[in-house]
């Protein structure tokens, strides 16, 4: 007679054997979610509209050129410079509708005007005369090379794609025709709407006029307060924003005050910078007298008294400190408070730290019990250990002073129209850090 076997689920078999069951180990959810993720929409002359190119600072320190056309030092990239530098990783959608650049040869991979900097060239292969090397070059620099016997085998390459013509031998030939076209408003809500499936921590809003602006914070306040996904808009205050500065009257909302010494100024010009170091801010850490260490020079000349008012007015400000500028306070755009959004809010340390216990919190309930877990004396039980388990890492990681752990409750809602619902209570004190000093020094005789 056979030997008993296969799985149990209780040990109540009644024949000798082995009975195994195999189970994935318990894996580890990461309580405190990624940090340091950035959305962005820019013009730019070399992409295609509603391209998003999702990238590390790594991929873009040695591929700049390949992804977004200019060497890592072209002044075109400077903003973008100053973003990866204080980001883990950045989503860059490009807005303008570009229009290819191309010749007898070749057609451009990507649109916008810097695909009339491409050159091709063609000439024969010194070691094998009846061939050709077909030679892709932007900027005298040489990013492709291609020994072939006709067009038919030339592949594309990060720049071009070739047409099927007949080589003959040509000193340099460039590309033309490309543009960098315009952008309708349109495309910035293009650009939102293909984010919403993406992960981030802010959106870096490039937008410098009040239509644009509300069109951003529309977004951000649906965003965070209906679908719950929680992040913050940088941006600066709108060129034509008049008395109408109430629109930044949210905790969502970061609104840069200064601009700085330049060229050509919109305004927008430390967006990337600030959004970044939102971003990318360690859970429960400020950014309260942070260093601004990017490539413009800020304009900080704020008299004591203004620097008051504008944090009164919810400004995020960067000011002198000696030789260096740094960040006044770490606050967002929240003005008026209420009984259930206190002061507190307008901190940006605060904020960062309640958006991480939502995901946190959301994540563990929709990973775990949703679907999983009945609603039951155990159920409740394993769900106010795992509630608390977040509490206890937010607290390790310093992001919470402390929190009432008697006070948590999982109580069913029992309604003929909600099934499958509980409502819980959790009273948690988020860190913050040093800002004032009060300090007395008595003489002793």
């Amino acid at each position: 007679m056979a030997l008993g076997g296969g799985t149990f689920t209780t040990t109540d078999k009644m024949l000798p054997g082995a009975y195994i069951n195999s189970v994935s180990a318990a894996r580890s959810l990461s309580l405190t979610g990624a940090n340091g993720i950035v959305a962005i929409a820019i013009e730019h002359s070399w992409g295609n509209a509603g391209e998003v190119l999702t990238l590390t600072p790594k991929e873009f320190r040695e591929e700049s050129l390949t992804y977004l056309g200019y060497e890592l030092f072209n002044d075109r990239l400077k903003g973008l410079r100053e973003l990866f530098e204080n980001s883990k990783l950045v989503h860059v959608y490009i807005l303008n509708n570009t229009t290819k650049a191309s010749n007898s040869i070749a057609t451009a991979r990507k649109g916008g005007s810097r695909g009339n900097d491409i050159v091709i060239k063609i000439q024969k292969n010194l070691d094998n005369p009846s061939k050709k090397d077909v030679i892709t070059m932007i900027d005298f620099i040489e990013v492709d090379k291609q020994t072939v016997t006709n067009a038919g085998e030339l592949q594309p390459n990060a720049f071009v794609t070739f047409k099927s013509v007949e080589l003959t031998e040509k000193s340099g030939e460039k590309l033309a025709g490309g543009a960098d076209g315009t952008v309708p408003n349109g495309d910035h809500q293009a650009f939102l709407t293909k984010i919403e499936t993406m992960t981030f921590n802010s959106i870096a809003c490039m937008a410098t006029t009040k239509e644009l602006q509300k069109l951003y914070i529309a977004y951000t306040k649906r965003m965070r307060d209906d679908i719950g996904l929680k992040f913050a808009t940088v941006m600066c205050e709108a060129s034509d924003i008049g008395g109408d500065s109430q629109i930044y009257d949210y905790e969502g909302l970061v609104v840069v005050k200064n601009k700085v010494k330049a060229g050509t100024v919109k305004g927008n010009e430390l967006i990337p910078f600030t959004a970044a170091i939102y971003a990318n801010a360690r859970l429960g850490k400020s950014n309260l007298n942070r260093q601004y260490t990017g490539e413009y020079e800020v304009i900080t000349d704020f008299a004591q008294a203004e620097l008051t008012k504008l944090k009164k007015a919810g400004k995020f400000v960067y000011h002198s400190v000696g030789d260096t500028v740094r960040v006044l306070e770490d606050i967002n755009g929240l003005i008026t408070t209420t009984s259930t959004k206190g002061a507190e809010f307008k901190d940006n340390q605060v904020v960062r730290i309640l958006d991480a216990l939502a995901i946190a919190d959301a994540r563990v309930f929709n990973e775990m019990y949703v679907g999983k877990v009945n609603i039951d004396t155990a159920g409740k039980e394993s769900y106010l250990n795992k509630i608390i388990d977040v509490r206890e890492e937010f607290l390790k990681e310093g992001a919470l002073k402390d929190y009432d752990k008697a006070s948590i409750e999982i109580v069913e809602i029992n309604d003929e129209d909600v099934r499958g619902a509980v409502k819980v209570d959790s009273h948690v004190t988020p860190a913050e850090c040093f800002r004032q000093l009060y300090m007395t020094n008595y003489v002793r005789k």
